[in-house]
């Protein structure tokens, strides 16, 4: 009787486990220009579930196995030394969904059809932390002032003698060239001029304070004299 009940509910305990889901992912590295076959699989390679809590290596001919993935939603990712592998959103419920993995992208509901299981795993293109160096411009190199004026002074120190040599051999233009500069620098609201003028309002002002305090010392004797001569007409 003992034993007949025992039998029963390791049969019922039979009868349940298909209803704890769990399912075997598995899958294999589809083979393209990026990734061909006759390069073969790196050694290493292998898939990653949930970023590291469960992982399974890649055989030789390219196939993966990972067993008893209970239910919910798993992230699926290979990694193949020096390569950028695709990546995929798994959900076990019942049955099993597999759609591509964005991490900037939200999931896909599950009436979108899924991919086929197994899984076909693809290369998107290999690994290359090459940075090529910077190519030489020449307009980039024109908008740095330091370059503007060492160009400057090159022409000035080079243009300067030959100007000098023009005027020398026509004296006409050295003229014009002179009398130019004579305007510019002379009183035609030139930067001389206009110290010119300063200097000589400021020489105006002080001699006026020195006249105004000549005047002052002069009225100063003649006040005293008419107050001494007020004091002898009293006495």
């Amino acid at each position: 009787m003992m034993r007949g009940s025992v039998s029963c509910a390791s049969l019922l305990l039979l009868s349940l486990l298909p209803s704890i889901s769990a399912y075997d992912i598995q899958g294999r590295i589809a083979f393209n220009n990026v990734l061909p076959e006759s390069t073969g699989v790196p050694v290493g390679s292998k898939v990653s579930l949930d970023h590291g809590a469960r992982y399974a290596y890649i055989t030789p001919s390219g196939s993966f196995d990972l067993s008893y993935v209970p239910e919910g939603q798993h992230i699926l990712e290979g990694f193949v030394p020096g390569y950028i592998m695709e990546s995929f959103l798994v959900t076990i419920n019942e049955t099993i969904h597999i759609q591509p993995y964005h991490v900037a992208r939200a999931p896909l509901p599950l009436s979108v059809p899924s991919f086929p299981h197994p899984i076909q795993m693809k290369a998107f293109h290999k690994e290359d932390y090459f940075t090529s160096p910077p190519s030489f411009q020449l307009l980039a190199m024109l908008k740095n002032p330091m370059v503007l004026l060492m160009i400057f002074s090159g022409i000035m120190m080079f243009g300067l003698p030959k100007l000098n040599e023009m005027l020398d051999a026509d004296p006409q233009l050295a003229a014009e060239v002179a009398a130019a500069r004579k305007k510019m620098m002379g009183g035609g609201g030139g930067s001389v001029g206009l110290v010119e003028s300063i200097s000589n309002s400021l020489q105006g002002d002080s001699d006026g304070g020195a006249s105004s305090a000549r005047s002052d010392r002069a009225s100063t004797p003649s006040r005293n004299n008419n107050k001494g001569a007020q004091k002898r007409r009293g006495k």
